[in-house]
Formats: C-alpha cells, structure tokens, sequence
C-alpha cells in the first residue's frame, strides 16, 4: 500500500515539476490556464480506476464569493477536454484548490459560463469523496430517485397545511396551545402519540396506552424529528410533526420494517405533563 501511495505522489510531483512556473504564489501550473494547490493528500487505499465517476465536494468562487456550492455532488465521469481529468489523481478523502482561466473555464463539464463571473480566474475548491464504478453509480442515482420522489411528495403535502412552522428542519403545526411552560433539558415528559404516514395509514399509537415517559435531552428516547420539535412545545400543547425521513427512519427504514426507506412520517402528539 505504501508503494501504491508513493506511486500517485511521484505522479502528481512529476505533473507538477514538469509544468511551468506559476506566476500566482502557492500554486504550481498544471497546464495554460490551470492552476493547482494541493491541501492534503489522504493515505486512503482507493484510487481512481479507469470508468470510475468521480464523486467530489465543490466550492466554486467568484473572487472571494462562494457562487456555487457541491454543484457536482451527483457524480460525473472526467472529460479529456476539461481540467476535471486533475482530479482522477488524487484519492478519496484529498482535497486541492485549482485556479482556472474564464476561457479554460468554459470549455469543461461543469454546466455554467463563465460569463456569470466577474473575476478573470474562477477558484475552485474540491474534496474527493469517493470514485464509484457503474454498478455502484446506478445505485447512487436508484437512493437520489427515491430522495427525490420524497421531497416531490412532501412539497404537494405540505402546500395543503395553514399555519406550518419550522424549527431545524421539521416542520410542526400547533393544534392546541398553552401558556405553560416550556420544556427545558432533563424534564421528564409523559407523551401520547400517534405515528403515520402523509397518505394516512397509522404505523403506531400510544393513545391507547399509558403515556410514553422520556428525559428530554437523552439521546436515542425517540427519532431525532421529534426530538428537535419538543424543546418548542409546551405543557398540555398538541401538534401535528412533519418529519421528512432522514430524520426519521432514513434510507433503511424501521428495524421492523414498518416504515418503509425515505418515508416522510407524521406525528400527532400531545404533551400530558412535564415533570
């Protein structure tokens, strides 16, 4: 694996000292209108394969202003024609900034013109988060689908709510209110609730039970949506919670099986008594 590693450096060393001065401090030229500097480079043992897609965090600058970021988080395969093929040098988990010229830049895979810059160099910070082969690009592209269809379904969904609020990114309707007392970390909370899904069907219910009891504040009580809700609900308030599945039962669904992957869940629920 060290050989393996020693390799790609001397690689990237030899594009580097083989290229012409860089009149820009900090940064070698790569080629004409390309500019690199290397931030880290990760002793990670996955490295480009020819056919791979390239699967990268980006920040791309105009002058000192972020214009786009994690533009190209869906992965691409690196052109011949574009600075992009760079990037099939580095390892999973590397990082490096590239200073491009507006007239390399318009001639790459990345989808916009550099007519929309003001500065003559377009920076561009990028991260290398993983190269997928074609079976497993088919499968990002199956989980952005059903990531999609999620969010299409809970939009039309929430269109059809009067009074939605939002608090770290779960929304919640007031179905009752009170002047009481909020709830404050380490109360202890007796809870009724129902649990279902936007189209209606129930997966769970307390109603019929005794109130379910937890310690606000200690992790792993119930799902993080209804965690972040409660810190704004008070004694004896109800509310309806829209929690979209990531946090909820995410991209595997309930342990039972209940609740299906990227399943918006809905709660209504009721604070009976604070402790």
């Amino acid at each position: 694996m060290k050989l393996k590693k020693t390799t790609l450096i001397l690689c990237i060393l030899f594009l580097i000292n083989s290229c012409k001065e860089s009149k820009i401090d900090g940064y070698n030229l790569i080629n004409d209108g390309v500019h690199l500097k290397l931030y880290s480079f990760e002793d990670n043992v996955k490295t480009y394969q020819k056919g791979d897609f390239i699967k990268a965090t980006f920040f791309v600058y105009d002058e000192d202003t972020v214009k786009y970021l994690n533009y190209k988080y869906i992965p691409f395969l690196p052109t011949t024609k574009s600075f992009d093929n760079i990037f099939t040098l580095l390892n999973v988990g590397d990082s490096a900034e590239l200073l491009v010229s507006k007239l390399i830049f318009d001639d790459n895979s990345f989808g916009f013109s550099s007519k929309e810059f003001n500065a003559d160099w377009v920076k561009i910070n990028v991260k290398i988060e993983d190269f997928l082969n074609e079976k497993e690009y088919d499968n990002f592209l199956k989980q952005k689908d059903n990531e999609l269809l999620e969010q299409l379904i809970l939009k039309s969904y929430l269109s059809t709510e009067d009074k939605i609020e939002k608090v770290d990114n779960i929304y919640y309707v007031k179905l009752k209110e009170t002047s009481n007392n909020t709830i404050k970390n380490a109360d202890i909370i007796d809870i009724r609730y129902t649990g279902g899904f936007i189209s209606g069907v129930v997966f769970d219910t307390t109603f019929s039970k005794e109130p379910f009891e937890l310690v606000y504040g200690t992790p792993n009580q119930v799902i993080e949506g209804l965690d972040r809700v409660l810190k704004v609900l008070k004694n004896g308030e109800k509310a309806k919670i829209i929690i979209p599945s990531q946090f909820a039962f995410g991209d595997k669904g309930s342990s039972t099986g209940i609740v299906p992957p990227y399943s918006t869940v809905i709660y209504n629920l009721e604070i009976i008594n604070i402790k």
